[in-house]
């Protein structure tokens, strides 16, 4: 119970910016670093991590001191849920007012931190997640989207760069609309970004989208005629 109070305090100290007592509770070996904290929004609730909450609101001393510690779960996945509220009309007779009642959450998101803040556009503790080595890079998120798909879709050459070091399995994966991060590069007509893709000896350009396009064949049909099949600019 302390280590969830511990916990809870620590979460205060990032949403107001308070690094001299975030260090003072992380200094607490009781400290429960992987406590889930649950936040509601209206009918919407989410489920997130004090590493979840550190890289989404860019709070940098925060996510190097959580990182520091051995015991963190840096995949803890940051769950973001909806309850339906069903109500019934009065019933008159009975004299029973109206009564809410809750029925089961609809699950919408699952995610880890890294790729919250990708999807999100938070690149301020993302650089600190890739390098860790706890981190799975590869795993999917929303809509099966992959840290590499959003790092593409916000064109970020330092954090492609630096992710494709670590690792390439999730190069040619594809979304659930049938994109992989090469069709977004070439949708972009980002053509730094098509280099880089199109050296790593695992990249797949034929692959095809859901509507049966590779991504050269999207570039063309956006009027991008400067990337060829191979790669090179003409």
């Amino acid at each position: 119970m302390i280590g969830v109070l511990l916990c809870s305090a620590f979460f205060l100290a990032i949403q107001r910016g308070h690094p001299d007592v975030g260090d003072i509770l992380l200094a607490r070996d009781d400290l429960d670093i992987n406590w889930m904290n649950t936040q509601w929004n209206m009918c919407d609730y989410t489920t997130i991590s004090v590493l979840g909450l550190a890289v989404s609101r860019g709070a940098l001393w925060a996510v190097k001191r959580i990182l520091e510690r051995q015991d963190v779960n840096a995949n803890a996945c940051c769950r973001l849920q909806r309850v339906q509220v069903c109500t019934y009309k009065r019933d008159t007779k009975k004299n029973s007012g109206l009564y809410p009642r809750l029925l089961s959450p609809k699950h919408l998101t699952s995610e880890p931190p890294l790729l919250t803040a990708a999807r999100e556009g938070c690149f301020k503790g993302l650089e600190l997640l890739i390098a860790d080595p706890r981190s799975n890079v590869d795993e999917l998120g929303v809509h099966d989207k992959a840290l590499l798909w959003w790092l593409c879709q916000h064109e970020n050459e330092e954090l492609v760069d630096q992710l494709l070091k670590v690792s390439s399995a999730s190069i040619n994966v594809q979304d659930q609309d049938g994109w992989a991060p090469l069709h977004v590069t070439a949708m972009q007509n980002h053509q730094s970004l098509v280099r880089r893709l199109l050296k790593k000896p695992n990249i797949d350009p034929s692959i095809v989208n859901d509507d049966g396009f590779t991504a050269l064949e999207l570039s063309k049909l956006c009027g991008f005629n400067n990337i060829t099949e191979h790669g090179s600019m003409t």
